[in-house]
């Protein structure tokens, strides 16, 4: 599997999301959103940070982390 292949990629968080291995997760969307960023995709980016940090503040509770998500979002 090549996280960086957007179906791979797709495939992997949804295996990631059933197992509750919320911290791959966010490790696997924070590498989505910069691979978007880098093909010019930012809508795309904006959707990926975004749900990391959710992630980071609603799932794990690491607000600090959650913080410094929404500021690369924004």
């Amino acid at each position: 599997q090549n996280p960086n292949h957007p179906e791979a990629a797709t495939l992997l968080a949804d295996i990631y999301e059933q197992e509750e291995r919320f911290e791959e997760l966010s490790g696997l969307l924070e590498r989505q959103a910069a691979l978007a960023s880098e093909e010019g995709e930012d809508g795309v980016a904006l959707d990926f940070l975004k749900r990391a940090a959710s992630l980071f503040e609603e799932t794990l509770g690491n607000l600090d982390k959650a913080i410094e998500t929404w500021r690369c979002a924004f």
